[in-house]
């Protein structure tokens, strides 16, 4: 079937199934890749908060698989972890030293048990994750936590906590848009 419009007005039918014969309609591949450039799906990507059980009262982290360049961005608010190039330049981390297995190895090797807690965030919340944890900064051994609570700042829901365990359950009842 072959539509005229207001552009093909003043054109013979025959003019216009002739163009239509040279130019044929789009395949759906290019049909679907050009509806992909107008509408890119929404890329989420992976917030993982980590908690730890130490026996005590535990400790939280909070990992990004992409910080926005391409590198995982970790926070690990008054923690301990030491990453593989053997320098701790505060509780921010980027590039090798936030790789998160590295991370988890670490806490494992010294006989905690780690639990990961993921998010499904969007680049938007990620990137308002990290200059919230850079905002926040180094934070003092019992605020590690709220450091991370303070970091999320409510993606997704995810409430406020002082404790990593109960921080944990809260983001496992999360919901993510």
């Amino acid at each position: 079937m072959t539509y005229i419009s207001s552009i093909n007005q003043g054109r013979t039918t025959l003019e216009t199934l002739l163009d239509n014969a040279r130019n044929p309609p789009p395949s759906e591949k290019m049909a679907a890749s050009f509806t992909m450039a107008l509408n890119p799906p929404l890329l989420l990507a992976e917030t993982t908060i980590i908690e730890l059980d130490d026996g005590g009262p535990g400790h939280a982290a909070l990992h990004i698989d992409d910080d926005g360049t391409g590198e995982p961005f970790l926070y690990d608010p008054a923690g301990s972890y030491v990453p593989k190039s053997g320098i701790r330049g505060g509780d921010l981390m980027s590039g090798e030293d936030a790789n998160l297995q590295n991370y988890a190895n670490f806490w494992k090797n010294k006989g905690d048990s780690v639990n990961f807690h993921k998010l499904d965030t969007n680049p938007m919340q990620e990137n308002a994750i990290i200059e919230r944890a850079e905002q926040i900064g180094n934070a003092s051994p019992p605020l590690c936590a709220t450091s991370v609570s303070g970091a999320l700042g409510g993606v997704c829901g995810v409430e406020s906590s002082i404790w990593p365990s109960t921080l944990g359950e809260n983001v496992d009842a999360a919901k993510c848009k």
